[in-house]
């Protein structure tokens, strides 16, 4: 194919994948709802996607985080319909296409999900090992140190200004550019943050859905939500995956619509979906106006902390239920 022409297919082929993968998901959180509410967060959730900035970002780039989206949703698809191993293969995919988002893996641990868990983590081992017998393992660990420098410290400062991560909005804030010497000091505090808010997690998904349910995406979404806060490196295309989780805590939030939770999800939507870049003004490149510069990661925060709090919630429900 001519560029033009692979262009066009890889257009065709992200479409394809993005409506198959939001009505798969519409199905898994709204299956069991009158057809009265689940035409509304249908329709709801058609406008959110298309209302979506990090899509056109996505698109214009030739992104394959779609496809990403695509292998996670037919993994949860797949462990609903019981076929673990499918599962687990199609969880694999989508995190030898993005490796760092190998964050959600441990759910499947820990509520125990064994089979998907080591049908994902040997597929992902043969995805490593089959390289290395084609081309040599010094290829394979060129590879993987390239990657690695992408998300040094270095790296993150130099390409701190499209970077929406938890790390580059601190290092804005401490003027690493500035203040080399602040530099492991400001990453010590990065990490802090993200173990934090991993053992947080860790915390709220701990017991209450042991089996695939609706309680269970939640759990997926906030894995999902908060990868995008820890990763080193965030980019505005990459939120398209946060079409899932979004979607899952709409179709949650639209059965108990609260006042409060409502105003949060809106705002945090606005927030991630709307094109505006404060960043590009020197004024917020760095000290304490830069604080302005993370709205985006804010908005994700929202919707990680939303997301924990009605989890925590539909657990207590379940507690009560089986007392």
């Amino acid at each position: 194919f001519d560029f033009e022409s692979a262009c066009r297919i890889w257009l065709i082929l992200n479409s394809l994948l993005l409506f198959v993968s939001f009505f798969i998901i519409l199905k898994l959180t709204c299956e069991k709802l009158p057809d009265a509410e689940r035409n509304f967060i249908a329709a709801s959730s058609l406008f959110m996607v298309f209302s979506f900035q990090p899509l056109i970002e996505n698109m214009y780039n030739g992104q394959n985080n779609i496809l990403v989206l695509f292998f996670f949703v037919l993994s949860l698809y797949f462990l609903r319909e019981k076929k673990s191993i499918l599962s687990g293969v199609m969880l694999a995919l989508g995190i030898i296409i993005k490796p760092s988002f190998a964050i959600v893996l441990p759910l499947f641990l820990w509520k125990r999900c064994y089979r998907v868990f080591f049908a994902a983590s040997i597929s992902l081992a043969v995805s490593e090992l089959l390289p290395i017998l084609l081309y040599g393992k010094d290829v394979v660990f060129s590879y993987w140190a390239i990657g690695a420098r992408e998300t040094s410290l270095n790296n993150i400062n130099a390409i701190s200004m499209a970077n929406l991560s938890l790390g580059a909005l601190i290092n804005r804030l401490g003027d690493v550019a500035a203040r080399p010497h602040m530099a492991y000091a400001l990453l010590c505090i990065t990490a802090a943050l993200s173990l934090a808010l991993f053992l947080y997690a860790v915390y709220v998904t701990r017991k209450g859905f042991e089996s695939f349910n609706a309680g269970f995406i939640l759990e997926f979404s906030l894995l999902l939500f908060l990868l995008f806060i820890v990763c080193p490196v965030v980019h505005e295309h990459h939120y398209v995956l946060l079409y899932l989780p979004i979607i899952a805590v709409w179709a949650r939030l639209s059965r108990d619509m609260r006042p409060f939770r409502l105003f949060l999800f809106v705002i945090s939507f606005l927030l991630i979906a709307l094109k505006y870049s404060l960043i590009q003004f020197g004024l917020f490149n760095s000290g304490f106006l830069s604080i302005f510069s993370g709205l985006k990661l804010y908005g994700v925060a929202i919707l990680f902390f939303l997301t924990a709090d009605m989890i925590n919630e539909d657990s207590k429900k379940v507690s009560h239920q089986k007392d």
